[in-house]
């Protein structure tokens, strides 16, 4: 049996979001304080938005419906990219809180 490491999938939306040019390509143990913080603030703010892309829609700037079936599978991959950068970038063990074992 062979276990999964989850911190691989963290690595790789990081530097996907680096590839699109969502985050500046710096590796991670390179990052300042600041930058840092530059990129939490890129990363939250990206999921925030497209969460409520997913689900509101709007009529000439208004408010016409809160769309919870409009989330898909687009918009759930799209956060999960988000989310396991935050993780990396913060160097947060995803491998603590999961355990995916393999069996080949």
């Amino acid at each position: 049996m062979f276990k999964v490491d989850l911190n691989n999938l963290g690595i790789a939306s990081y530097n996907e979001l680096i590839r699109l040019k969502v985050l500046k390509d710096i590796p991670r143990d390179y990052l300042s304080k600041e930058e840092l913080e530059e990129a939490n603030d890129i990363l939250y703010h990206k999921l925030g938005d497209y969460l409520l892309n997913q689900i509101l829609e709007y009529n000439h700037g208004k408010l016409v419906k809160v769309n919870y079936k409009g989330f898909n599978e687009v918009g759930g991959f799209t956060q999960l990219v988000l989310i396991l950068a935050l993780c990396y970038i913060n160097k947060m063990d995803l491998n603590m809180y999961f355990n995916l074992p393999i069996e080949a």
